[in-house]
């Protein structure tokens, strides 16, 4: 039984993460893609908890009765350089700038590397995600020869269903495929965030 925990609140517009998911009520799992590498991940995963803990009981921790909860694990997938590492650790106790003391709070975030790879361990594991990280690297071969964004994700499609890689998912969602691949990342968004308010700040000084 799998209960889908994303955050899709309007209270939280803006820190939406990538997917959350109890599995039989025992395990909890949030998990995020990247395609650019962020070293907050650690943090990031700790707001969608804190977020995810708001709906999953409300008002209900504020109640004498003790309540339980499965325990949490936190996964990110990266689909950036084949050159990364094939698994990190970060750690929410890294972004302090003092030693933890023992009532603190800890976050471990594993991160896996799944650039298509014939070595790569994790992609032997999974069918599916072996296609898909096939399919990336089909996108990134095209972008290499200097085809534009919309014309590497149709070209890959394309090649995808010719070899028979994700032939059911691209038949049925091609079109999302092509939205999703083609609309800017959270790492993307901050940096025209930040260039923006560099050039607004820089105006104003003027």
């Amino acid at each position: 039984d799998i209960e889908t925990l994303t955050i899709e609140t309007p209270l939280y517009i803006g820190s939406r993460n990538d997917l959350a998911f109890l599995i039989d009520g025992k395990s909890m799992f949030f998990c995020e893609q990247q395609s650019t590498r962020s070293g907050n991940m650690a943090l990031r995963m700790a707001s969608y908890f804190g977020k995810t803990l708001d709906m999953m009981f409300g008002s209900e921790i504020y109640g004498t009765r003790k309540v339980m909860m499965p325990a949490p694990v936190f996964y990110v997938f990266y689909l950036g350089k084949p050159d990364a590492p094939e698994v990190e650790t970060f750690r929410l106790s890294d972004h302090y700038k003092e030693n933890a003391p023992e009532n603190s709070i800890e976050v471990v975030v594993k991160v896996y590397n799944i650039c298509y790879s014939e070595n790569n361990r994790l992609l032997k594991r999974s069918k599916t995600l072996r296609e898909y990280s096939m399919f990336i690297y089909f996108v990134n071969e095209y972008l290499d020869r200097e085809m534009s964004l919309e014309e590497a994700v149709a070209a890959s499609v394309k090649r995808a269903k010719k070899e028979g890689i994700l032939v059911d998912f691209l038949n049925k969602y091609a079109t999302e495929v092509e939205g999703m691949l083609t609309g800017i990342t959270v790492e993307k968004y901050g940096e025209v965030m930040k260039k923006e308010g560099f050039e607004d700040g820089k105006a104003a000084g003027i």
